[in-house]
């Protein structure tokens, strides 16, 4: 069975002289800006990619009119492109210990709010502790 670093091997790649192809802590700032996103659980909502002020749905997180976000909304507004955010969502798969496509799941998950939101920022922390273990792996240097 692979492990996390295997996973991440997978997804950020390396080439044959063992540096990795992207840099796992440029998508480790990505993951911890999206956490911070959400730091506040007031800023953090369910059902909804993002809301505004008056709790309606938004399309996309990175309007300014986006102030609740759910954990897939956080992430996008942390990431610059959406190759970016799909990388980010594939490695956040790994630390929540789902599969990619059952992220929303996660953050949507009925029982009650306070648990499922510790269980967001906890995939969050997974996925920074699993990708600064990829930077610092000792094997070789980032190319």
């Amino acid at each position: 069975m692979a492990t996390a670093l295997d996973r991440v091997e997978a997804i950020l790649g390396r080439r044959r002289n063992g540096r990795w192809i992207r840099d796992p802590r440029k998508y480790m700032q990505y993951i911890l800006d999206g956490a911070r996103t959400i730091k506040d659980p007031a800023n953090w909502c369910q059902g909804a990619y993002a809301l505004d002020k008056r709790g309606q749905k938004l399309g996309t997180a990175r309007t300014r009119r986006a102030v609740r976000f759910c954990f897939l909304g956080a992430l996008e507004r942390a990431t610059p492109e959406f190759r970016e955010y799909d990388l980010c969502k594939q490695l956040l798969a790994i630390g929540a210990g789902v599969p990619h496509d059952k992220l929303s799941a996660l953050n949507d998950r009925p029982g009650e709010p306070k648990e499922t939101y510790i269980a967001v920022i906890g995939a969050f922390a997974a996925t920074i502790g699993i990708l600064k273990e990829a930077a610092d792996d000792g094997r070789v240097p980032v190319a």
